[in-house]
């Protein structure tokens, strides 16, 4: 029943926009997966990180968070995604980190392919930024 409740909260917060309460995952028993899948609610079945930082969520539909911090050390840097996405259709933007105060500069994603994006980021002389970035990705896994 733990596992039932468990699923229900983390419900209750995603559609309340608190998901980092359902950060940890969980996973459902055979008669709230079938009732969630019944009514079309996608409900968080995985999350896991690398040694690197970057964190990813899977939902029951396939449903990917991907997430990181990132330094670029070019103008044009590659970010390589813990997981594969389904296609190169899926959507990544980059903010800068908030706890870098030094942060100057603007910045764009593109290039995207199933396994990694390109984040350009330049200072106002078009050399490498100084700030870090925060990135996340979100589309359907492979």
């Amino acid at each position: 029943m733990k596992a039932s409740l468990s699923v229900l909260n983390c419900l209750w917060s995603l559609e309340n926009e608190r998901s980092s309460e359902c950060w940890g995952g969980v996973s459902a028993d055979p008669v709230v997966s079938a009732v969630l899948g019944a009514v079309g609610k996608r409900y968080l079945v995985e999350t896991g990180s690398t040694d690197d930082g970057k964190e990813y969520e899977i939902y029951s539909d396939g449903w990917v968070i991907q997430k990181g911090k990132f330094k670029p050390t070019a103008t044009n840097s590659t970010v390589t995604l813990p997981l594969a996405f389904r296609d190169a259709n899926y959507f990544a933007f980059a903010i800068p980190w908030r706890e870098d105060a030094t942060f100057a500069g603007r910045f764009g994603v593109g290039q995207f392919t199933e396994t990694s994006f390109v984040i350009r980021a330049v200072n106002a002389s078009e050399g490498v930024i100084s700030g870090s970035l925060e990135w996340i990705a979100m589309g359907y896994k492979a």
